[in-house]
């Protein structure tokens, strides 16, 4: 009987440990798609630019101007930094 417990208590303990990755991981697609972009057209993938995709992979739209602003300041050009964030928000 105790080791039916151990098992269902292991079992609850896998899936809650899992769930949280699966709902992640369309914002963490999402943003991937923005930065595989920039990263093709030669900008360096790093904090400022990783930042900037999380936030406009966000369902605010608030953040996805964000996102855009945020790139600028990182040096993207604004036709790449538009697109890109376009790309966080769809997830295409």
């Amino acid at each position: 009987m105790k080791i039916k417990y151990a098992l269902a208590a292991a079992g609850v303990t896998a899936a809650v440990s899992i769930v949280p990755l699966v709902a992640a991981a369309p914002a963490s697609a999402k943003a991937w798609d923005c930065m595989s972009y920039l990263d093709h057209k030669g900008y360096k993938v790093g904090t400022k630019v990783r930042s900037a995709c999380t936030t406009g992979a966000s369902s605010n739209p608030v953040h996805h101007g964000q996102c855009a602003l945020i790139l600028t300041v990182a040096g993207v050009k604004s036709a790449h930094g538009t697109e890109a964030c376009i790309l966080a928000r769809r997830g295409v």
